[in-house]
């Protein structure tokens, strides 16, 4: 069979988890003999003008790697014709009898349509809320958590739309300056009272939806377009797989997709580098966080905690590229007042049992609704137990043992729980012992492969 894998960004440059999760389904059906390549995009054209496609292979599997710069207004976010035309092309020489979309960030919900009209089987699965949020994230401005979207609500959030998709080359300058001073706004509406705040939302909002052709106006009706192109997009699929049931729910409540059209199945992982993983013995508890060290991660929550237990014998080992946020980065050394808080930067994935090897349980304090992070089965496989922010994909992921909650974004209850484990070691035996089981990626592939049998 040929199968087509489109993902928003790949291996080597990019690798986080639906980067590693599409090389692990491209090569194990790549070993049980199917051909199959990838398209993704990478950021700015090589030369001359965007968007231009450049092929390479990847463990012996080509790479279609369309290098564009970003969009140039807030529909080009989510469909480009542009780029819908180079996937048409794409389509005639690949000639895929399946296209498994992982993510059309950066390329164009309109190629799922194209590769319906093509002829292929199609399958999404979804790796976040982009169908239904254009910041992805589901978080309001502060990194307030949004109860889902909702036409108005999606046209006065400051997330939604903004300068991030003006296509303006001084967004470097300008974009920078706006964004402050929303953070600043919203910084002093925290420190109004509640009652002063509900009636200037409440004037603010009767005033924008009296205003024929306000701004207000404009905004809903590019949300109401967005909402309606990326439903006709998904519904275009022959399957919409969501790896959590918290991303499954919170899609079909949105109205992005039937019911029927969309199943829970989460992801499969290459078991291998784990099998013969050895624990490294440590005297003190050593705890981890293991991702991109940015905002919404809530990696800082974590450091907060660990100023609260330098009387405790814990440490707490971070791994990740300081380096793409170094504003962020600035702020965590900072805050950092706990000696045993130690930043160890980057690692190549392909390392990822090591690191977890030195590690007896990782934290994982994402402040929005995560799918079904990598990080939690990886370090299931490894038999480390996890600690998450109560709710979303990483509270589902401990239904059965596996770990413990603390509420999220709260630093005194994270402390709070991590100083049981350190007072007490058994408590992290027990919570080793309750892991549950990570499906394969050959369990997985087999799954996949009855969907694509059927619809092809």
């Amino acid at each position: 069979m040929n199968i087509l894998y489109v993902v928003h960004y790949f291996l080597p440059g990019h690798q986080a988890g639906t980067e590693i999760y599409t090389s692990l389904l491209a090569r194990r059906f790549k070993e049980e003999g199917h051909r199959v390549s990838v398209l993704t995009s990478e950021d700015g054209p090589p030369q001359g003008e965007s968007p231009q496609v450049v092929s390479d292979n990847w463990n012996d599997i080509p790479v279609y790697r369309l290098y564009q710069q970003g969009p140039r207004d807030f529909v080009e976010s989510y469909i480009d014709e542009r780029t819908d035309r180079v996937f048409d092309d794409l389509l005639s020489e690949i000639k895929p009898d399946v296209v498994h979309f992982q993510h059309t960030f950066r390329l164009s919900a309109g190629m799922i349509q194209r590769a319906k009209s093509y002829g292929a089987a199609v399958l999404v699965t979804l790796a976040d809320y982009w169908f239904i949020c254009p910041p992805i994230l589901l978080l309001q401005p502060g990194n307030v958590l949004c109860p889902g979207p909702e036409e108005e609500r999606c046209a006065r959030c400051g997330n939604a739309i903004g300068v991030l998709y003006s296509g303006k080359s001084e967004y470097t300058v300008l974009g920078k300056a706006y964004e402050r001073m929303v953070r600043a706004a919203h910084s002093v509406k925290r420190t109004l009272p509640a009652p002063a705040v509900d009636r200037l939302r409440s004037w603010r909002q009767k005033r924008e939806l009296s205003a024929d052709n306000s701004s207000f106006q404009k905004r809903l009706s590019m949300i109401r377009h967005r909402q309606e192109t990326m439903r006709e997009a998904l519904n275009a699929a022959d399957l919409v797989i969501a790896p959590s049931r918290f991303l499954m729910e919170k899609t079909v409540e949105a109205g992005a997709v039937g019911p029927g059209k969309i199943i829970h199945s989460d992801y499969g992982f290459d078991k291998r580098p784990f099998q013969s993983l050895r624990k490294k013995s440590g005297h003190a508890v050593r705890f981890g966080y293991i991702g991109t060290p940015v905002e919404h991660k809530g990696l800082h929550v974590a450091v907060e905690a660990m100023n609260s237990l330098k009387d405790m014998d814990a440490e707490l080992l971070v791994y990740g590229d300081l380096g793409w946020f170094p504003a962020y980065a600035r702020r965590l050394r900072k805050m950092s007042r706990n000696p045993r808080t130690r930043f160890m930067g980057r690692f190549e994935h392909g390392n990822i049992a090591e690191v977890l090897s030195g590690l007896d349980a990782i934290i994982v304090p994402s402040l929005w609704y995560e799918n079904s992070p990598l990080t939690i089965h990886e370090a299931f496989m490894a038999g480390v137990p996890v600690i998450v922010s109560d709710m979303g994909g990483m509270k589902e992921l401990l239904e059965n043992g596996g770990g413990r909650t603390f509420r999220t974004g709260d630093a005194s209850d994270l402390a709070r729980v991590l100083r049981k484990p350190t007072a007490d070691p058994t408590e992290l035996t027990g919570l080793a012992s309750s892991i549950p089981e990570v499906k394969s990626i050959e369990e997985n592939a087999s799954e996949l492969m009855e969907w694509y049998e059927r619809f092809t």
